[in-house]
């Protein structure tokens, strides 16, 4: 799968939109036992047939076993944090606006560290690093579908027309990102304070 892929892009949202649906089923309850199954993937449990099917449904008949892992990766990741929107592009992004609520605009902050092992994690230690930055989001919104996307790609080789990498695109989209909403999200904060203050 490659980014610029229109069709995997379209399969991606839906995949976020069954995501979305099991926490809107039951009258709004959500799917617990589903939700719960998902989240145990990540201790290396398969989730049942009956709690993944709504995820199977949108998935192409391409994806490959290995691409069904990041799959449940990504579901597992929702199941503990439930806060989807396509208003971030990345979780750089995420994390950028909690660096900004949480620390400021200092110089350097656990957060940075976090990132920067993050980005430097192969696929096969990406689990584990994904997981506790994603602790950290609570209130603040992921893109889930663009994170499948960027597991997908996290380690793709193929060269991109501008010369870089998939994979290596992935992580410089995550830094960009991540300064960019750490310093924006920081800026408007000041500036909200600054106009409470003044009224």
């Amino acid at each position: 799968m490659t980014s610029d892929d229109s069709q995997s892009d379209r399969w991606a949202e839906r995949f976020a939109s069954a995501l979305k649906a099991l926490v809107q089923a039951r009258g709004g309850k959500g799917d617990l036992g589903a939700l719960a199954e998902l989240r145990r993937y990540k201790t290396g449990q398969l989730p049942s047939v009956g709690a993944v099917s709504p995820l199977l449904a949108v998935l192409p008949d391409w994806v490959t076993e290995k691409q069904m892992a990041d799959v449940f990766l990504t579901a597992g990741l929702f199941a503990d944090h439930r806060e989807h929107s396509s208003a971030h592009r990345s979780l750089g992004a995420s994390l950028g606006v909690y660096r900004a609520q949480k620390h400021g605009d200092v110089d350097s902050c656990p957060t940075d560290t976090r990132l920067k092992v993050l980005l430097g994690s192969p696929r096969t230690g990406l689990d584990h690093h994904l997981r506790q930055a994603v602790t950290l989001l609570d209130g603040i919104s992921i893109n889930y579908a663009q994170l499948l996307r960027d597991v997908l790609n996290w380690e793709n080789t193929q060269f991109r027309h501008d010369g870089l990498t998939y994979g290596e695109s992935v992580r410089l989209r995550w830094l960009r990102d991540y300064d960019r909403m750490a310093h924006t999200a920081y800026a408007r904060s000041v500036s909200l304070s600054g106009d409470e203050e003044t009224s």
